[in-house]
C-alpha cells in the first residue's frame, strides 16, 4: 500500500499526487499517493486494481497506548522483531492478544455498514439485492461468509479448525506458537445489527455495463476523495471506536486523482473523541468486473483489508506504522519496493475457492509475518503464506 504524501515511483514515473481528506470528515492527514497504472474510467477496461491505506496522521504512539488503556479503541498487542536481513529491530502492533498463551482468546467488535449508491444516471447499486448469478442479497452472502461465520479451514495441509477466516489466518501465521496453545483465537463479534444506508454518488461518478445484464449489476466508479469522505462520515455516525467499522459497497470502485482505476479497498484509522477508530472499506464485486483480475470477486477485497486491519490496525506515519525491511517486485509492488507490513499487498488478486453455505467464496491469500521480516517461518507447514504461494522469505528488494 502506498502511504503518506511521499513521492512514489511506479513504471519509471515519479508521482506526488495527494488526496487531502482533513477537510472531508477525517482527521487522519493526507491520503496515499496513488500511482496511475491504469488510465481508464471504468473497471472493465482493465485498470490495475489497487489497495490503499489512510495514515493516522495526528496520533502519537503514546496517545494510542492511552486510548487503548482507557478502552477507547480495539484490543491489540505490541512487540518487536529483529530481522536477520538487515539486523534491525522493528516494532509492530497486531489486533488481539499475543499468540502463545492457551487462554489468549480475543473478541473484536465490528460494525458492518452496507452502502446502497444511486448514481447520476439513475443506476442503484444496492447490497440489499443479489449479486450477479446469486439468489440471495450481497448483504446476506457477505455476512454468511467465512469472514464472519466459522468455516472448516486448512492452511498448507494443516487443519486450523472451524473458525472465521481472520482467525484462521492469525492462527496459521503464528502456528509455531499457536499449536502449543490451541485456544488462541481472534474472533470478530457484531457490536450492532448491520446498517444499510442509501447515498447519492457525486456528479462526477459513472457507471458502465456489468458482467450481468440489468441496471442493478452495472459497475460504478467514484473519485477516491469523495468516497473516502463518505466512508469517514458513515463510520463516525454508526461505529464506536471500540469496534472495527467495515464499509461494503456492491460493484463500486474508486478512481484516483489522476483518473486511474481501480481502487478496490482501503483501510486506516483516525482520532475521534479521545479514542482511535480503525476501519476498512472494500467492494463486494462480481467476478469479471475488473478485467484480467477474475479472482477479485465477492469477498476477495474484504479479506485483503480485514487481514491488514488485523495486522496493521493503527497505521501511524513517520516510521511508526508497522514497518518492515523493504520487499517488492511482487503483488502490488511489481515495479518497486515497499517497507510496510501489509499482509494483502504481496498477493493482490491471488484468490482461492472456499465453499461455505452452498456458495463458493474467493478470499485472497495473505502473506505471513515471517515473510516480511525474513525470519524462520512461524507459519503452517514452514511456509510463508496462508495457501502456500510463498514457500520462502523474500531476499533483499532492490
Amino acid at each position: 500500500m502506498v502511504k503518506g504524501g511521499a513521492s512514489v515511483t511506479r513504471c519509471g514515473v515519479v508521482l506526488t499526487a495527494v488526496v487531502v481528506l482533513a477537510g472531508c470528515g477525517f482527521r487522519g492527514g493526507p491520503a496515499p499517493s496513488i500511482a496511475p497504472l491504469g488510465n481508464s474510467d471504468v473497471p472493465a477496461s482493465g485498470g490495475v486494481p489497487q489497495y490503499l491505506v489512510l495514515p493516522l496522521g495526528d496520533v502519537s504512539a503514546a496517545e494510542l497506548r492511552r486510548a487503548h488503556a482507557a478502552g477507547k479503541t480495539i484490543p491489540y498487542f505490541e512487540g518487536h522483531v529483529r530481522s536477520p536481513l538487515d539486523q534491525k529491530t522493528y516494532a509492530f502492533r497486531i489486533v488481539g492478544k499475543a499468540p502463545g498463551t492457551d487462554d489468549a482468546r480475543s473478541s473484536i467488535p465490528y460494525v458492518a455498514i452496507f452502502v446502497a449508491i444511486r448514481y447520476p444516471d439513475g443506476t442503484l447499486l444496492s447490497p440489499t439485492e443479489p449479486a450477479c448469478g446469486d439468489d440471495v442479497s450481497v448483504e446476506q452472502r457477505f455476512l454468511g461468509g467465512p469472514n464472519f461465520t466459522p468455516t472448516r479451514m486448512t492452511s498448507n495441509g494443516i487443519d486450523i479448525g472451524t473458525v472465521q477466516f481472520g482467525d484462521a489466518f492469525q492462527r496459521a501465521e503464528f502456528w509455531k506458537s499457536v499449536k502449543r496453545a490451541p485456544n488462541y483465537h481472534t474472533v470478530l463479534r457484531a457490536a450492532t445489527d448491520p446498517v444499510v444506508v442509501y447515498v447519492n454518488a457525486p456528479a462526477s461518478s459513472k457507471t458502465t455495463r456489468g458482467v450481468c445484464a440489468g441496471a442493478g449489476h452495472r459497475t460504478g466508479t467514484i473519485p477516491i476523495a469523495d468516497f473516502a469522505a463518505m466512508v469517514g462520515r458513515l463510520v463516525k455516525k454508526h461505529a464506536p471506536t471500540t469496534a472495527i467499522a467495515i464499509v461494503v459497497a456492491y460493484n463500486t470502485f474508486e478512481i484516483g486523482p489522476k483518473g486511474n482505476c481501480c481502487i478496490v479497498g482501503f483501510h486506516g484509522a483516525f482520532k475521534r473523541g479521545g479514542g482511535v477508530q480503525s476501519f476498512a472499506s472494500a467492494a463486494y464485486n462480481d467476478a469479471g468486473s475488473i478485467r484480467y483480475y477474475d479472482q477479485i470477486a465477492d469477498i476477495n477485497a474484504t479479506t485483503h483489508e480485514l487481514g491488514e486491519v488485523f495486522n496493521d490496525p493503527f497505521p501511524l506515519p513517520n516510521g511508526h506504522a508497522n514497518m518492515s525491511p523493504a520487499w517488492g517486485h511482487v503483488g502490488q509492488y511489481v515495479y518497486g519496493c515497499s517497507t510496510y507490513f501489509e499482509v494483502g499487498d504481496p498477493l493482490d488478486a491471488t484468490g482461492f475457492p472456499l465453499r461455505r453455505g452452498g456458495f463458493t467464496y474467493h478470499p485472497q491469500e495473505l502473506a505471513f509475518f515471517s515473510w516480511f521480516y525474513r525470519t524462520k517461518s512461524s507459519g503452517t507447514g514452514g511456509k510463508y503464506s496462508f495457501n502456500g504461494t510463498f514457500t520462502k522469505a523474500q531476499g533483499p528488494c532492490k
